[in-house]
Formats: structure tokens, sequence, C-alpha cells
């Protein structure tokens, strides 16, 4: 059985649970020469070195399929996959759960609008004393305290937008059979982006025939 090497880099997701709709698929696409079949088992990879990052991933794009009747295999729950895995680890996890699919999501890049204004940067800050007597009288008195401060160009981050590539391979043959890209306004809030995230992916690949309508 062919299949396909994976590596596990960083997908910058972290951890808040609010916020409205913030996630768009800017991109969706069936490979070229690919005739689409519904699939019904998907082993589900979220690429991340973040231990919780990629568990809460995966349970929530696993319970979306499942809730469309779709045997779904979060891969951290399988012993060979917890940590980087080999093609070999892959390959057996695959055969072992009967897979027909591979779903997988990795991090493209994140674009930051930048606006630079000017504003205050402290310089310098202390207390005014002449000597000892005037330090300790000061202590009584009240400090006279200073700070003295320059303007300069401070730059603000005013948006951010972070890209993801999602990915579904044909088991059998590793090949790719439909891809499509995400952007994301608020990928802090990782709970509530990957829900957007997985309702839009499985919305395409119903519509692309890769999973079949309820």
């Amino acid at each position: 059985m062919k299949m396909f090497a994976i590596t596990l880099p960083g997908l910058l997701l972290a951890l808040f649970l609010s916020g409205c709709a913030s996630t768009t698929l800017v991109s969706s696409q069936t490979t070229p020469g690919i005739t689409p079949r519904p699939y019904n088992t998907l082993l589900v990879v979220g690429l991340s070195e973040a231990a919780e990052t990629r568990q809460t991933f995966e349970e929530i794009f696993a319970t979306g399929l499942r809730n469309r009747s779709i045997r779904a295999i979060p891969s951290y729950t399988v012993p060979g996959l917890k940590d980087r895995a080999s093609r070999e680890a892959l390959a057996e996890a695959v055969r072992l759960h009967h897979a027909n699919a591979v779903l997988m999501t990795r991090f493209l890049s994140v674009k930051n609008k930048r606006d630079t204004k000017t504003g205050f940067v402290m310089t310098d800050r202390g207390v005014d004393f002449v000597d000892y007597y005037d330090y300790y009288g000061n202590y009584w008195e009240g400090l006279g305290s200073y700070a003295s401060f320059d303007a300069k160009p401070v730059d603000e981050i005013i948006s951010s937008v972070t890209s993801l590539e999602i990915t579904l391979f044909d088991a059998a043959t590793g090949t790719k059979v439909w891809s499509g890209r995400s952007e994301e306004s608020h990928a802090e809030r990782l709970i509530s982006s990957t829900q957007e995230l997985t309702d839009l992916v499985i919305k395409a690949l119903v519509q692309q025939g890769f999973i079949s309508s309820k």
C-alpha cells in the first residue's frame, strides 16, 4: 500500500471558548482527475506538537463527523501516532482501524496587519534627593519621584489572520483527493474556531461527494 510521509509542525491554535464567527473556507477543490466517492471511516490528524491543541482539534473534528454517521478516529488515541509518526506507523494505524480516508490539517501562515503610531516610551525614572537626610525626610513627606518620556514610533498589531490547510487523502493509495484553505481572525479561540472550521469542512466534503449527505 502506497502511503505518504508525515511530519508534525506547529499548528497555531490556542485556548478560549467564545467569540463570533471568525473562520472562513477560502478555497475548496477536488484534485483534478479524481472521481469523488463517499468515505465512511476517517483517521483525523491535527498536525501540532502541542498535545492539548492537537487533542482538542481532533476530538471536535471527530465528533462533527460522527454526528453525520461517519466513523472517525482521532490520531492521538492511536499509540503509534502519539508523537511524530513514521510512514509505517501511519500505514499501520490506517490498516488496524480500517480507515478508507485520512483527514489532515496543518498550519500555513499568520498575517499581522500593523499600524505605526507615535507613542511615549519611558526613558528614565527615579527619586530626587540630595543626601541621606533629604532621602530620610522625603520618606515621611512623600518621595519626590520623577519619570521622563520620549515620543517614539510604536508598532501596534490591529488584526491577525491565521491560515490553515485541510487535506483529505484516500487511504488505499495515499493520494490527495480534496484540499481546502481556511482563514481565521480569532485562531486563539481554539474551541469555537475549530467548531466553525469543522462545520465548514464537513459541508464542503458533502458538497464535493466525499461524505454522504445525511
